[in-house]
């Protein structure tokens, strides 16, 4: 297993390449420059000319939670913005849909149930408005 660096940001401590060390999690200092297709694997490219072969490449690049037009009409959410929704993709406003990485479905219907009645106190509601965009009337 190897951990690549995808730029300057992405620098370890010492002692971060040691834990990773120790698991046996490989870690180039140089960063990825590109990706690309060798035979039938994957090849990283690093910025000092080093090519390093995968069977398999999982990218971890983050998510920014982009809820804020869900939030300003009502859905329930969590702290990070992420939005409840059923099985159907139903958020708690009739009529309106959520899919993707920024919603978290519940698995069973007392769950569902026990969620709304969590989620309609209005500690746990969020409305944001931002730059003059959505606000919930």
């Amino acid at each position: 297993m190897i951990l690549l660096p995808l730029g300057p940001k992405d620098v370890l401590t010492c002692e971060q390449r040691r834990t990773l060390s120790e698991a046996a999690i490989a870690t180039p200092e140089a960063p990825v420059a590109d990706v690309c297709i060798e035979g039938a694997r994957v090849a990283a490219v690093l910025t000092n000319g080093a090519h390093v072969t995968l069977d398999v490449l999982y990218p971890a690049m983050g998510v920014r939670v982009r809820s804020d037009l869900a939030i300003a009409l009502g859905a329930h959410c969590t702290e990070q913005g992420c939005v409840f929704v059923d099985d159907h993709q139903r958020t708690s406003v009739p009529g309106l849909y959520a899919a993707g990485d920024i919603t978290i479905r519940s698995a069973s219907p007392p769950a569902r149930r026990q969620l709304r009645q969590l989620t309609s106190t209005t500690a746990c509601r969020r409305i944001r408005v931002s730059r003059g965009g959505f606000r919930r009337h």
